[in-house]
């Protein structure tokens, strides 16, 4: 089992480095390549996860929306104005996407199978394509890149970490404590205490070797101000991911389950793209919403 992700992930790792170790022009057109193809393979995914009666009618509109804010969030926010038209435009594709699954389900008729495919659609727009893409927001930030890779690198120290001792204390004579036996039977409280540890201890190494480059302009550039990420940041991120990154883990198991569903993809050794991201899901939104936090208190 170990080998098999190890055969998968050290190639999608040396990948990662690639586009993180590219400056310039190479590095960034590397990157949307390889978020664009990971963003529409989860897209996939969780379209083929959901009920869906009439899945290729509301597949569309999803395709659509995640294509609409893909392009919206790979913008650099350099300026005010390029701000406003990601979130205006964020906020319009929102509303266009609403109107036509609506319209799609008064199309089709009422019943239980039609709330069944609006239900479906609402969750992937909002469970795949709004999180997604702050993952691109993040790395078109000025220093977006390492930004986005210490956010990964931790985030997935925790998955690490969890993976490691909550299969050592499985082994145990008593065995470990379950977390969530119905929803994910691996899952287990010493898996999350070391996931901590392993988070934490990343997100401090990480911060003690790059702290003089963790950081970045001002929202839009108006105050043309360098705000720097700080020790109590490398603590808090340390922290959150293996809990915040846990509760994406067993949404994603939650909804494979739901589905009947052992892996969300075809990915060797990991599963599916969905069963990689799922503890990046939750994390992105929160950790752009981090920095967002500490530009307004840094401008006011």
């Amino acid at each position: 089992m170990l080998f098999s992700r190890l055969k998968t992930a050290i190639p999608l790792i040396l990948l990662l480095f690639l586009v993180f170790y590219l400056p310039g022009t190479p590095g960034r057109l590397l990157f949307t390549m390889l978020a664009a193809a990971t963003f529409f393979l989860a897209i996939g995914e969780i379209v083929q996860l959901s009920e869906f009666k009439h899945r290729k009618a509301y597949a569309l509109p999803i395709y659509l929306l995640g294509a609409v804010l893909f392009v919206l969030s790979s913008l650099n926010p350099e300026s005010i104005s390029i701000l406003f038209l990601q979130w205006s435009g964020e906020i319009l594709a929102g509303i266009l996407f609403l109107l036509t699954v609506f319209c799609l389900s008064f199309y089709f008729g009422s019943g239980r199978d039609s709330l069944r495919d609006v239900t479906s659609a609402l969750a992937a727009a909002f469970y795949i394509c709004w999180p997604l893409c702050f993952l691109p927001k993040i790395y078109f930030l000025s220093n977006g890149a390492l930004l986005l890779a210490y956010l990964i690198v931790v985030t997935k120290m925790a998955d690490i970490g969890a993976y490691f001792i909550g299969t050592g204390t499985a082994k145990l004579p008593g065995g470990n404590h379950k977390l969530a036996k119905v929803i994910s039977p691996k899952k287990s409280w010493e898996g999350l205490a070391g996931g901590i540890v392993f988070s934490l201890v990343a997100s401090l190494l990480f911060f003690h070797f790059a702290k003089d480059h963790l950081h970045f302009q001002d929202f839009g550039g108006l105050y043309n101000i360098t705000i720097h990420l700080t020790r109590l940041d490398a603590i808090l991120l340390g922290i959150a991911a293996p809990l915040i990154g846990l509760l994406g883990d067993l949404a994603e198991s939650a909804i494979k389950r739901a589905a009947n569903a052992k892996d969300s993809g075809q990915l060797p050794g990991l599963g599916g793209i969905l069963d990689t991201l799922d503890s990046l899901i939750p994390m992105a939104p929160l950790f752009y919403a981090w920095l967002i936090l500490k530009n307004a208190i840094a401008i006011a």
